[in-house]
């Protein structure tokens, strides 16, 4: 009876959201005319820590991004907005990191320790 009650209010949360249409009749142009990115940022940016574990980011000109972590891959949509990197999934929160760039290395800051973080190598 569990199982039916929650499968239910599954299919029950699924109709209500996927029936629902924008009252916006106005078509909109696509995402990346809207978009502002920085072209500096273009291409792939990788740090290696101690333990050969690989982390960085890759910005593409349609406004992907692929974020690394442990060589994992995380894929985001971003933008710059009020001069940050806008890191975003349609329907999330966004997060946003103030960088900079300094020659062929990218950094981002860290409030945590309110510093700049290790520099991540354009390749």
């Amino acid at each position: 009876m569990k199982k039916l009650l929650v499968l239910f209010s599954l299919l029950s949360f699924i109709l209500v959201f996927s029936g629902c249409s924008d009252d916006d009749n106005n078509p909109t142009n696509s995402n990346t005319d809207e978009m502002n990115l920085d072209s500096d940022l273009y291409g792939s940016w990788v740090f290696v820590d101690s333990n050969n574990d690989v982390h960085g980011w890759t910005f593409n000109n349609n406004g992907t991004c692929v974020q690394t972590l442990y060589n994992q891959n995380v894929s985001w949509k971003w933008t710059i907005e009020n001069e940050q990197i806008k890191l975003y999934l349609d329907g999330g929160n966004p997060a946003y990191y103030t960088y900079k760039i300094e020659g062929n290395q990218l950094y981002l800051w860290v409030d945590v320790i309110s510093d700049w973080g290790l520099p991540y190598t354009k390749q």
